[in-house]
């Protein structure tokens, strides 16, 4: 695991951690996306993990970002989520997969999501 920083498409500096298998030369890489639920004030850190080692141990880069909204990175951080599902958030995700490839990282034909019930949520929430 290591900690990884990229800059969203607005400027904003978003961080996370990425994780890749221990024999790779942690290039072109099947990606997993692993966003942690919430979304306010929760965020991903550096510790173990067992699903993303599962997923590691088998080949795939696993990205743990904490978009906009996440805790642990101050309050302006947190409060520039607020509202922005479905537009900033996301678009910090993606900019996350394709900060990734344009690092020659992942392989953007393999890129796959986890998803929390954040995910779900935001879903329900949209049909409102």
């Amino acid at each position: 695991m290591q900690p990884i920083e990229f800059e969203a498409r607005d400027g904003e500096t978003i961080h996370g951690f990425l994780s890749v298998p221990v024999d790779s030369d942690g290039k072109n890489l099947p990606l997993i996306v692993n966003p942690h639920g919430g979304p306010f004030g929760v965020q991903d850190v550096w510790r173990y993990n067992a699903e993303t080692q599962f997923l590691v141990n088998r080949g795939y880069a696993v990205m743990q970002v904490n978009f906009r909204g996440s805790g642990g990175y101050g309050k302006r951080h947190e409060r520039i989520g607020y509202k922005r599902w479905g537009l900033e958030m996301q678009d910090d995700i993606s900019d996350a997969v394709n900060w990734a490839v344009e690092e020659g990282i992942a392989d953007s034909e393999h890129v796959a999501f986890m998803v929390p019930v954040m995910a779900v949520t935001q879903q329900w929430l949209a049909l409102l």
